[in-house]
């Protein structure tokens, strides 16, 4: 009914305080991110579901006056179901300045700004990508550099299929609807170059294996690539012409894992600027 459509909304671990922007149904579903073609919650009927499986516990509550004093006496009839739906009330979800979270992965507590500058990154059994716009011109010496700290990897397997594909990483997104995502493997050669394995997503992003020694984990490291030698070699085709966006992406659905990295001095520049 299109009467009865407002935002989709992403549920975080634990609980959540959502306000619905009108009256309505409340529909919940349980679906990987690149099923839904619109924000309000349609599907993408083109796209093969994936089998996936869970449970949810609902409860209505039904009050008048302060939804804050109405869910203080709900915790107190049930601490561990409205515990999270009260702190989250009370400190929504923000991500980092000037980032925000992609819709069709949803709002999560995974990204937090650090007291040193640098971004933090801890998911477990979650997933989601923080997007910064950007918009800068592509050519040939047009240089993306950035320095990460990887502590602990999701996945313990190969994250080129779709069952183990969990893991931690920085993108590019360009201007054809295209993104390249630099990653650590636990297992994956080096310089390893695949297309993501999840429905939607096979079609616009592909990864690539940058680091995978596990001796460099806890280590601040840094990178430095040249952006349209790298589109060249990974995507190839006409190149687009302009880079749009800077992507973190955080997964540990699928074997419901956990990974946690740090991120600082992230830029594009020319190279010879340094």
């Amino acid at each position: 009914d299109a009467n009865d459509q407002g935002c989709l909304h992403k549920l975080p671990t634990g609980g959540a305080a959502i306000t619905a922007e009108q009256a309505g149904r409340l529909h919940l579903v349980t679906a990987v991110p690149g099923e839904f073609g619109d924000p309000q919650g349609g599907f993408d009927t083109s796209l093969p579901s994936l089998p996936v499986s869970g449970q949810f516990s609902v409860a209505v509550i039904r009050w008048q006056g302060n939804i804050e004093v109405a869910l203080g006496e709900a915790v107190e009839a049930d601490t561990a179901l409205f515990s999270p739906v009260l702190a989250r009330l009370q400190k929504p979800l923000q991500p980092p300045e000037g980032w925000h979270y992609l819709w069709r992965v949803g709002q999560a507590d995974i990204y937090h700004r650090h007291s040193d500058g640098s971004l933090c990154c801890n998911t477990h059994a979650d997933g989601a990508i923080l997007q910064y716009p950007v918009d800068f011109p592509l050519s040939d010496d047009l240089a993306f550099e950035w320095e990460w700290r990887t502590n602990q990897l999701p996945s313990k397997l190969p994250e080129h299929i779709q069952p183990t594909h969990d893991y931690l990483s920085i993108a590019i997104e360009f201007d054809n609807g295209l993104d390249l995502t630099y990653m650590w493997s636990s297992e994956l050669a080096v310089d390893t170059i695949f297309q993501c394995p999840l429905p939607w997503w096979d079609q616009r992003e592909t990864h690539w294996v940058l680091r995978n020694n596990p001796a460099e984990l806890g280590q601040w490291l840094s990178e430095h690539r040249n952006v349209q030698a790298d589109y060249e070699r990974a995507i190839g085709g006409p190149l687009p012409e302009r880079v749009v966006g800077i992507w973190l992406i955080a997964n540990s659905a699928f074997q419901r894992g956990e990974g946690d990295c740090q991120y600082r001095n992230i830029q594009l520049q020319g190279m010879e600027q340094g």
